[in-house]
């Protein structure tokens, strides 16, 4: 922004997810992929198509490392970003279960 204060973040992670080799459902694919954890966007933000953005910038970050899958979870709660993932691509897998908690996994193939 601006005034110097951040508009948002994510974690883009290679290192791959332990809770993703417990899906109840099946991957598009089996191979390395990058997942994001904590998408957040200022609030003063939203509704300009950053979040679409930053996924872009995710996928050609992932390319760059030869990496051609793009794996994500949301809370099954979550409609906006549940819209957002099929707005930009991504698949509905199954479930899966972090923390306690079971969330929708999605995937997309780059």
């Amino acid at each position: 922004m601006e005034d110097g204060r951040s508009v948002g973040y994510l974690c883009a992670d290679f290192d791959g997810e332990p809770a993703y080799g417990g899906i109840e459902g099946r991957w598009l694919s089996e191979q390395p992929y990058v997942v994001v954890h904590r998408l957040a966007l200022d609030n003063a933000v939203k509704g300009r198509g950053l979040a679409s953005q930053v996924f872009r910038l995710v996928e050609e970050l992932a390319l760059a490392r030869g990496v051609h899958s793009f794996k994500i979870d949301t809370q099954t709660d979550n409609k906006r970003m549940r819209h957002l993932l099929e707005k930009n691509g991504f698949q509905y897998c199954g479930t899966i279960l972090f923390d306690g908690d079971k969330k929708l996994a999605y995937e997309k193939l780059i």
